[in-house]
Formats: structure tokens, C-alpha cells, sequence
């Protein structure tokens, strides 16, 4: 008698949760970075100004469902913004050295405007990051959420 195989599922659809207790020390600030790219006009290299503007919150993993993430790794997350024609309303990648793990999201500007000024109110607990499970080192970004209270019992 044959026995039926089991469906293989691919790590890169797998969703995992990566969440930030804001209650433990974190730091958060914003960046407004300028460069000139040099763009060519009837033969001349003609300097134009660039700007970003991105938010950085920097702080320690409380919880996961990734098994290839240790809990209490530091974590880097940069949201830049974005126009909202450009990408998606959320995009963006996680990725793990060996002892931090980077999470690199593009938001349009009004959402990663009231993300910041949500942390500047101080009345969030929790900062929740859904996306893929890590291949390769690598993962997507699906969704971000910020939560006013914190219960251990919703994640252990």
C-alpha cells in the first residue's frame, strides 16, 4: 500500500510574527538624509537634490514564530517613506546577521508619520510585525501594528 506523500511548504509563505515589547528600553528617532544624483541634461551632469526622510526604532525581540530567530536578538527597524503610487501600502524585508536582526520597510508618508508620532505619545506597549519565515537568512514584510497594551498571554 502506497502511502501518500506529505505537500512540502515553502519557508518563503510561511507567515511569521515578530513582536517588539516597547515596555523595555528602545530608542526611536527620525533621519532626514539629502545626496545629489547627478542627471544628465544636453550633455551637462546636472546635480539634483535628494531627500529621505525614514524613522529608526531600535530595541530587543520579546516574541516570535520564527524557530530561526532566538528571542531576545537586538532589532533594527528603518521605515522609510515613500509616495503611495511608488510601492504597495506596505513592503518591505527582514534579514538576520548573527546577532541582530534588520527589518527595512517603505510606508507612505502620512502612515510612517502617524507611526512616529504614535511612539512620540508613549502610549503603545507593543510593536508587531507580520511576514514571511526566514530562507536564506531572508524574509517579507506583510503588515506592521502598533498595539496600545501588551498581554503576555496572547503570544505564550
Amino acid at each position: 500500500m502506497l502511502m501518500p506523500r506529505k505537500k512540502k511548504v515553502d519557508q518563503k509563505d510561511t507567515s511569521a510574527w515578530f513582536v517588539i515589547d516597547l515596555r523595555q528600553p528602545y530608542s526611536f528617532c527620525g533621519e532626514l538624509l539629502h545626496s545629489y544624483i547627478k542627471r544628465r541634461s544636453r550633455g551637462l551632469d546636472i546635480p539634483e537634490l535628494f531627500s529621505t526622510l525614514s524613522l529608526k526604532i531600535l530595541g530587543k525581540l520579546a516574541y516570535t514564530t520564527s524557530a530561526k530567530v532566538d528571542i531576545g536578538i537586538d532589532v533594527d527597524i528603518t521605515i522609510r517613506m515613500c509616495e503611495p503610487s511608488d510601492r504597495d501600502p506596505i513592503s518591505g524585508f527582514v534579514e538576520k546577521t548573527n546577532d541582530r536582526l534588520w527589518f527595512h520597510i517603505w510606508l507612505p508618508d502620512r502612515i510612517a508619520n502617524h507611526i512616529h508620532m504614535t511612539l512620540m505619545s508613549s502610549k503603545t506597549e507593543v510593536l508587531q510585525i507580520s511576514g514571511t519565515e526566514l530562507f536564506w537568512r531572508k524574509g517579507d514584510i506583510t503588515g506592521i501594528d502598533l498595539l496600545k497594551t501588551y498581554d503576555d498571554d496572547d503570544y505564550f
